[in-house]
């Protein structure tokens, strides 16, 4: 009797898988049909693909621009658990089309779209900082163009709220550091073959004071900045780093030791944030210097550096790069209105705090100045770039097979 309980619980159990399996296989892939076109990007951004670049990728010129469709999830770490929520398949961005509505793809038209690079970084309004990882597997991500039988998604504007509202001009914003050059499951001190997502950048040994330069144009000098310094020491006694920012030491960081044991910890991890202040800024732009103190007690003692994370308060400006922008202190505010200095004619900005489907936020031009008033209650992500010369350019990868 046992033996035929089994036997039905297995033959329950292999029609379940069947009926499962073939439910999956009745989920067709958006990929499974049409002619799809693949573009890398290698950072977020605002994109934009020309009449020569879909040329490029074999798209002909007849091609009707209202049915032009692009697809894609951005490219961040997928969770380490499979129990995780992600998409099943490449969801369809909402993009903005230059000259679609003659139906014909012109020398003069364009796509414009927004890309979600590998790396993951956002506000955290707790810790008043950016987060920022990077992706350890992939140092690009990809989006999918097609020509579809219906209309694509578009971007759509967003009512301005006029401007009679508190005003923000400083935004929140950031520079970042990482270099993974070394994997420590890959050097000579352990007996591993080689494994792991822990990397490290520079290597403290030899030299022993580095220096790093980031470029704050439209700081705040009357506000403070943080340095978020991620290091990690191989020492079997305590050693420390000293950081230094245009030649003024901000913080110490003082790292324990591991033990001396072929198969112990092999190094320890530190990470701090350092407050200094705007007036330690000169030009515009910031010098920090990492030194290592080795310990002579120690016969092994080697720093490496993880990242640095510069955040700084920044005015709302036209720069020569796009800026992605958040703005805390708006948080204040159930409306504000942005000012944005050096703006032009070709200034645009984008709400993208869902970046699948950007909206546009219409501005107002006031000679070099331009304006507009949104909600601000709850935190909101904006992008600020120059239509015509502030774009950046996919790189096309090939056609993908259905």
């Amino acid at each position: 009797m046992l033996a035929k309980v089994r036997n039905i619980g297995l033959v329950l159990f292999l029609v379940l898988a069947s009926i499962e399996n073939h439910a999956f296989q009745l989920r067709n892939s958006v990929l499974s049909s049409g002619q799809w076109y693949k573009f890398a990007i290698t950072g977020s951004g605002v994109y934009k693909l020309d009449r020569g670049m879909l040329a490029q990728a074999g798209i002909d010129s007849s091609v009707d621009p209202r049915k032009i469709r692009i697809f894609g999830n951005g490219g961040k770490r997928l969770a380490q658990k499979n129990s995780d929520p992600r998409p099943i398949d490449l969801i369809e961005n909402a993009i903005y089309v230059e000259g679609e509505d003659d139906g014909q793809f012109n020398d003069e038209d364009f796509i414009l779209f927004y890309g979600q690079g590998p790396d993951t970084y956002y506000f955290d309004i707790d810790a008043d900082s950016y987060f920022y990882e990077t992706n350890p597997y992939s140092d690009s991500s990809f989006y999918y163009l097609t020509v579809g039988d219906t209309d694509g998604l578009r971007i759509v504007d967003q009512t301005s709220l006029g401007s009679g509202h508190p005003v923000v001009n400083l935004v929140n914003s950031f520079r970042f550091h990482e270099t993974d050059l070394i994997n420590k499951l890959q050097a000579p001190i352990t007996s591993f073959g080689g494994s792991g997502r822990a990397w490290y950048g520079e290597v403290f040994d030899a030299t022993l004071s580095r220096d790093f330069s980031f470029d704050i144009a439209g700081v705040d000098p009357s506000s403070q900045l943080r340095l978020v310094s991620s290091v990690m020491a191989e020492s079997f006694a305590p050693t420390t780093f000293r950081i230094s920012t245009n030649n003024t030491e901000i913080g110490i960081q003082e790292i324990s030791s591991v033990p001396d044991r072929r198969y112990g910890e092999k190094g320890r991890d530190r990470i701090d944030t350092l407050v200094f202040e705007g007036s330690l800024v000169q030009n515009e732009s910031v010098e920090v210097n990492l030194t290592y103190e080795k310990n002579p007690a120690s016969r092994r003692s080697i720093g490496y550096l993880n990242s640095l994370l510069l955040n700084f308060d920044r005015s709302l400006a036209q720069y020569d790069e796009q800026l992605e922008f958040v703005s805390e202190a708006s948080l204040a505010n159930a409306i504000s209105s942005f000012t944005i200095a050096n703006a032009n004619t070709s200034s645009e900005v984008w709400d993208i705090s869902d970046p699948i489907s950007p909206q546009k936020l219409q501005l107002s031009l006031q000679g070099t100045t331009a304006i507009f008033g949104a909600e601000s209650s709850n935190l909101r992500n904006y992008v600020l770039f120059d239509r015509q010369d502030g774009t950046l350019t996919p790189e096309f990868v090939g056609t993908v097979a259905n």
